[in-house]
């Protein structure tokens, strides 16, 4: 599988979350986000997506790097690799809101799995967001972030299932 496979892959499983599973709404009529939600529910998706296409790849969720070599404890929130083996294909990072701190050291962790672990591409995921109505603050944040991979990172914005955007890093800067 190849990196726009797997882009695609992320695009089509997101298209298939219900907006349930974007927002939660409580008793009290009141909306909460709850990324690990969101997150069970794109892995469900991404997983029958893969499965689907008879690929080699694993999926793994909150993946716990803890004793090995140079992972310094990084949880990535989801890794496409193949167990047992270099083979490392994608890093995935969701968030549901815009903070700029959080942004970045999701930012500077998928560049660190595609530096020092040889993942092919990273893939930035924010739901509840639209990349047209949150550019310009997606785009100062990222000019804040010490990334020299900017054409292996892909920033995937969705406010919903029928709304999915996804940018190159270095196309969002320019």
């Amino acid at each position: 599988m190849y990196s726009r496979d797997i882009i695609n892959l992320v695009i089509e499983a997101i298209k298939n979350v219900e907006l349930k599973y974007y927002e939660i709404i409580t008793p009290e009529k009141k909306i909460q986000y709850r990324e690990r939600v969101f997150c069970y529910e794109l892995y469900h998706q991404m997983r029958i997506i893969l499965t689907n296409n008879c690929s080699d790849l694993t999926l793994n969720g909150e993946l716990d790097k803890n004793g090995r070599l140079n992972y310094d404890n990084e949880k990535p929130d989801f890794l496409f690799h193949i167990p047992e083996t270099k083979i490392n294909e994608a890093i995935i990072e969701v968030k549901n809101k815009l903070e700029e701190k959080d942004v970045i050291i999701d930012i500077e962790k998928l560049e660190n799995f595609i530096n020092k672990h040889e993942y092919k591409i990273g893939i930035f995921l924010l739901y509840n967001h639209s990349f047209s109505d949150e550019k310009q603050k997606i785009k100062n944040i990222l000019e804040k972030c010490e990334v020299k991979n900017k054409e292996k990172i892909f920033i995937i914005t969705t406010s919903n299932p029928s709304e999915v955007e996804c940018k190159v890093y270095s196309e969002i800067l320019t």
